[in-house]
C-alpha cells in the first residue's frame, strides 16, 4: 500500500488523529494486532473507509479497510473474489506481488462486527502511490501495471467471480438512467443544463458502437479490473518502478474499453475531474502514447488485433460514461458521489464533457497517430 510521506505532498494528503471507529479493539484483537498498534486515517478511495496501522515511531505494518456496504451490499463477494484472483495468479506467477490478505484468528479473511465487515493486508514495504500522472513515464508504468494484470487475469476462471457491481460500466444502462433523471429529477436543475443535456445525447451513437463491436466479436469479454487510475498502482519508492496494482473489488469480465479507457480518460489530461477552469483542459499527446505503449507492453501478445485497434474509442467510452454518470447524479440531487459544495457534480459534468469533446477531436482528426 502507499508509502504516508508521499501522501503528505498531496493535495488529498492523510487526515491526522485517530480515527473514531466503534468497535476497532474488536475488530484489532480479531486480527490477532496487539494494542500498541496506532491507527491513521489513510488513502484516496471514496469508498472504503481505510486506516493504516503502525507501532509508534516504526513504519506501517497492516492496511485495516471497513467495507462500504451501500456500494457493496453483499461484501462476502469481495472476499471470495479476492481470494480466487489472487490464489490462481500466485499458483501460476508465485513472483508477482499482491496484497496478502490476513486471516483472522476465525481462519477467515474478511470478519463482521457491530461496527461492520472488516479486512486486513499486509503493508507492502518500500511502495507508494499517487493522485496524478505527473510524467509520461510514470503513466507508461502505470499503464504496463494494469496490463501485466490484466493478463495474469487470464488465469483466473471466470466462473469465480461475481460481479460486486453489476452493469457497472453498463453505458447504455447509465443512459437510461440519466434519461430517466431527465424526466423525474430536481426540475430547476434540470432546466438549467438544457445545452448540456443535449451535447451529452450527441455522443450516445457511442454506446451503440460499443454493443455492436462486441456483438461482432471484435471486444471481447475477459476478466478487468475496472479501476485504473493511477492511485490503484503501487510503485517503488526509491526506484518509481511499478511493483503491482491494488483495489481488486471491482475485479470482473468487461472488456479492455474499461480498463484502457478508464486510463484514457484518467492520465492525459494535466487536471482532473473536479477542476472548474474547463480552458485547463486538453489532451497531452505525449501521455496518449505512453499508456498505449504501456499497456502494450504489459498485456505483450494477448490482445487481439481488434481490440487494439479500438483503443481509441475506449476513451470516447468511459470519459462519456463519467460525465453522464455526474450529470445524473447532479438531477437527482446527489445520491452517489460525495460533494464538497452544491454543483460539485455539475461542475464535475461538464469538465468531462469539455474532456471527452477534446479526446474526441484529438483521436479523430488522428493526432493520436
Amino acid at each position: 500500500m502507499p508509502d504516508l510521506a508521499e501522501q503528505n505532498t498531496s493535495p488529498y494528503s492523510v487526515l491526522e488523529g485517530v480515527p473514531a471507529y466503534d468497535g476497532l479493539a474488536e475488530v484489532l484483537d480479531a486480527f490477532n494486532v496487539g494494542p500498541d498498534y496506532q491507527p491513521r486515517d489513510y488513502g484516496h478511495g471514496l469508498i472504503n473507509t481505510t486506516v493504516v496501522l503502525s507501532l509508534p515511531g516504526e513504519s506501517p505494518a497492516f492496511v485495516l479497510q471497513r467495507i462500504n456496504t451501500n456500494v457493496f451490499p453483499n461484501p462476502t463477494i469481495l472476499d471470495r473474489n479476492l481470494t480466487a484472483v489472487v490464489e490462481a495468479i500466485i499458483a501460476r506467477n508465485p513472483a508477482y506481488i499482491l496484497p496478502a490478505a490476513v486471516r483472522s484468528s476465525y481462519g477467515s479473511t474478511m470478519i463482521q462486527t457491530g461496527s461492520g465487515f472488516w479486512r486486513m493486508f499486509e503493508f507492502i514495504p518500500h511502495s507508494k502511490s499517487q493522485i496524478f500522472a505527473d510524467s509520461p513515464e510514470r503513466a507508461e508504468e502505470a499503464a504496463c501495471q494494469f496490463g501485466v494484470f490484466g493478463r495474469l487475469l487470464e488465469y483466473v476462471s471466470a466462473d469465480k467471480i461475481t460481479p460486486s457491481i453489476p452493469h457497472f460500466h453498463d453505458l447504455n444502462m447509465r443512459i437510461n438512467a440519466f434519461e430517466r433523471s431527465v424526466e423525474t429529477g430536481n426540475v430547476k436543475r434540470v432546466s438549467e443544463q438544457f445545452e448540456a443535456i443535449a451535447s451529452l445525447r450527441n455522443h450516445f451513437h457511442i454506446a451503440s458502437r460499443f454493443a455492436q463491436e462486441v456483438k461482432q466479436g471484435r471486444l471481447p469479454v475477459r476478466l478487468m479490473h475496472h479501476d485504473t487510475k493511477i492511485s490503484n498502482v503501487l510503485f517503488h519508492s526509491h526506484t518509481a518502478a511499478g511493483i503491482c496494482v491494488i483495489d481488486l473489488d471491482t475485479v470482473m469480465p468487461g472488456t479492455i474499453v474499461s480498463d484502457v479507457g478508464d486510463m484514457m480518460r484518467t492520465y492525459l489530461c494535466p487536471v482532473d475531474e473536479n477542476h472548474v477552469k474547463l480552458e485547463s483542459i486538453c489532451i497531452r499527446q505525449d501521455y496518449y502514447r505512453a499508456v498505449l505503449r504501456g499497456y502494450l507492453r504489459g498485456f505483450t501478445a494477448h490482445l487481439k488485433p481488434s481490440e487494439i485497434e479500438l483503443i481509441p474509442f475506449a476513451g470516447k467510452y468511459m470519459i462519456l460514461m463519467q460525465a453522464v454518470r455526474f450529470m445524473t447524479d447532479y438531477f437527482d440531487n446527489d445520491r452517489y458521489y460525495g460533494c464538497r459544495y452544491e454543483h460539485h457534480n455539475r461542475d464535475r459534468a461538464l469538465n468531462q464533457l469539455c474532456l471527452l469533446e477534446k479526446y474526441c477531436e484529438f483521436v479523430d482528426r488522428g493526432a493520436h497517430g
